[in-house]
């Protein structure tokens, strides 16, 4: 029976015509599984998805952000309609880099003020995207409005379908309806601001040369405190990731919408496509967060 690497081998082999000298799945994503390829020509990253459109947003949304700025890596080939090998696939150039993930966890204080200050830095470029609508793409479907508010509705509704009859997501949801009712006129005055879903995990480098994008295959358009309450949430056991939230807050100037980051870190958290996640324990980080922007 041939492996998942061995197909993989295969198939970068015969798309580049390059001899493989080996194979290492690199992801520990939901959606994308991504491979380290070595090749004799050099590495790659070989993504596979068994949604081809998934994939092709990629390259629409690295041209985009590229015209911005904003560094991504190159896809070198790909399939889409998975004719080739019997599932799409896409190969990009390897980045060699710091993952956000690796140094939220191992990295020195110098190293989180650096991924800290080129996140902000690519975010503030990302402003100029204009987009149609606010909202943001979830499980395959798209979450949008013309209000931020009626999106943020929307996800406390889903909140509230992912959480079901667990222990005390009763109050969590009367807690994030709560603030949502309460602040409902700074939600409806927030600016439309473009940025990818999955910035704050694995799905940004820091190189020597700047921050680099490897998964833009989703685009929000949105609060920028949403995403940093989702860095909030992914890193509320790490060691430095409250330290990071709070560099992130100051670069954006909006320490004093700290409320608010918990707010959409408890929201996100709700739902959040977490691996092994211990429902005791996810509950608990509500409860915490919830302390911090209720009443």
């Amino acid at each position: 029976m041939t492996t998942e690497q061995q197909f993989v081998a295969c198939l970068v082999g015969k798309s580049l015509s390059s001899h493989v000298l080996s194979v290492a799945r690199v992801s520990k994503g939901m959606t994308n599984r991504v491979f380290k390829v070595n090749c004799a020509g050099g590495a790659f990253a070989c993504r596979l998805n068994d949604s081809g459109r998934t994939l092709k947003s990629y390259e629409g949304n690295s041209r985009q952000l590229n015209q911005l700025g904003v560094k991504t890596a190159t896809v070198i080939t790909s399939d889409y309609s998975g004719q080739a090998f019997g599932i799409p696939f896409q190969i990009l150039e390897w980045i060699d880099g710091q993952e956000l993930d690796e140094v939220i966890t191992h990295g020195s204080r110098s190293d989180i003020e650096r991924f800290a200050l080129a996140v902000a830095d690519a975010l503030k470029k990302t402003q100029q995207w204009e987009g149609t609508a606010y909202g943001y793409m979830t499980s395959g479907e798209w979450i949008g409005s013309n209000n931020w508010v009626d999106v943020t509705r929307s996800s406390i509704s889903r909140a509230k379908e992912s959480l079901k009859a667990a222990a005390g997501a009763a109050g969590v949801i009367a807690a994030l309806t709560s603030f949502a009712d309460r602040n409902c006129d700074e939600l409806a005055a927030v600016t439309r601001m473009a940025y990818i879903d999955d910035w704050h995990y694995q799905n940004v480098f820091l190189t020597q040369d700047g921050l680099v994008g490897i998964d833009v295959d989703s685009i929000a358009f949105g609060d920028v405190l949403d995403l940093v309450g989702r860095s909030l949430w992914r890193f509320r056991d790490k060691p430095n990731g409250k330290e990071y939230v709070d560099l992130l807050l100051g670069h954006f100037k909006t320490l004093a919408r700290r409320p608010f980051v918990a707010f959409y870190a408890a929201l996100f958290g709700c739902y959040a496509p977490d691996f092994k996640e211990n429902a005791t324990l996810k509950m608990e980080g509500l409860f915490e967060l919830c302390s911090e922007f209720g009443n």
